[in-house]
């Protein structure tokens, strides 16, 4: 089995070719890439051939939403280097050079998928990638497979959608490639590729009814506010039948110091005794 460098110098000598642009910068694990492929490439892989770093938690380079996109992919490295190969697989005329490239993309998804926390936000587009090179080898039972995990895992995202209806079209089942057209829309009901590709396939206007999103509680600043229950002790069934009883009143005592004279005398008389004190004179 090659190693890594391995595959990249055989990479780099066999398929960079002479008319290439000046070289921008090199990728880790990819070697020297061009300027149009430097441009074409997502800004964390971009970081990577930038500060020569594939630890996303190092550096203040790496903005929190990079951070937050790229969670719980293992090798990023390796999916950074996806792009740039099927690039020059476009680029690339030589058969047997393209098919070299096909098989360093599965490889390169493969260990993504290997690695990566089965909830990355980032897994549905590595399933995708290995999925277009499947299907660019003709392997279609396992594209469909890639198609469908990734549509499952992002199924906001049209591409997976579109192009599993292209692959159905392709097979001659006109009937699944419409469903997928339709299941996409459905989804992502601003695409356009997914509206052409509906029409063409015989589906009539109105476009499919889109998913309606997850009800939300009402935030109307209008809507009345309870108020919180008092914190008093449940009440029983027998209070509630029960007539409330008339409250014991006490005898009314001597007014407190606040109301009463300064002095031992009220009115200039004495004071009387307290005859609610057995001990007081």
């Amino acid at each position: 089995m090659k190693t890594p460098d391995t595959a990249l110098i055989a990479l780099v000598v066999a398929l960079t070719p002479a008319s290439l642009p000046a070289v921008a910068t090199e990728l880790y694990h990819v070697g020297k890439v061009s300027p149009s492929e430097y441009a074409m490439l997502p800004s964390y892989c971009q970081k990577f051939a930038t500060h020569r770093s594939p630890d996303l938690t190092h550096g203040s380079h790496w903005s929190p939403q990079e951070r937050a996109l790229t969670r719980g992919i293992g090798g990023l490295h390796h999916y950074c280097r996806i792009p740039v190969l099927r690039s020059r697989y476009f680029a690339e005329r030589d058969q047997a050079k393209k098919a070299f490239l096909l098989a360093e993309i599965i490889d390169e998804a493969n260990y993504v998928i290997r690695n990566s926390q089965p909830d990355a936000p980032m897994l549905g587009q590595v399933y995708l990638e290995r999925a277009r090179a499947y299907a660019d080898r003709k392997q279609r039972a396992e594209a469909v497979k890639d198609y469908l995990q990734a549509l499952s895992l992002t199924p906001n995202v049209a591409s997976p959608f579109l192009e599993l209806s292209r692959l159905f079209g392709d097979l001659g089942d006109k009937a699944k490639a419409l469903e997928y057209a339709t299941a996409g829309l459905r989804h992502n009901p601003n695409s356009r590729g997914l509206r052409q590709r509906y029409l063409e396939l015989g589906g009539k206007p109105p476009f499919p009814e889109p998913i309606a999103p997850a009800a939300q509680p009402p935030t109307s600043p209008t809507a009345p506010v309870p108020s919180p229950a008092p914190a008093t002790p449940p009440v029983t069934g027998d209070a509630v039948e029960r007539p409330e009883r008339e409250p014991v009143r006490e005898p009314s005592r001597p007014r407190g110091p606040e109301s009463a004279p300064p002095s031992g005398e009220q009115d200039g008389k004495p004071p009387a005794a307290n005859p609610y004190c057995r001990f007081c004179p």
